[in-house]
């Protein structure tokens, strides 16, 4: 699966944000459609993590190559 990413590193209650971001982003590109996944990545624990530290990845699999920018990631997952 081909996954674009962008990292929120905040308070867990922000997370909305970051999606709303990444999610016109993805927008902007033409990615979204029918069947499209969305995934996210949970790095700390925000019980333990203090919550300007707490890092989330939300991610969208992409279902085509896209060149990242301005802070956006891509990456190949292969395997379970």
């Amino acid at each position: 699966m081909r996954l674009l990413v962008l990292r929120h590193v905040g308070p867990y209650s922000q997370v909305g944000q970051t999606w709303g971001r990444l999610t016109m982003w993805a927008g902007m590109r033409g990615l979204p459609g029918p069947g499209m996944q969305t995934i996210g990545i949970v790095h700390d624990d925000p019980d333990v993590t203090p919550p300007e530290k707490v890092r989330y990845d939300p991610g969208v699999v992409g279902t085509r190559p896209v060149q990242p920018d301005g802070g956006y990631a891509t990456f190949t997952h292969e395997g379970p």
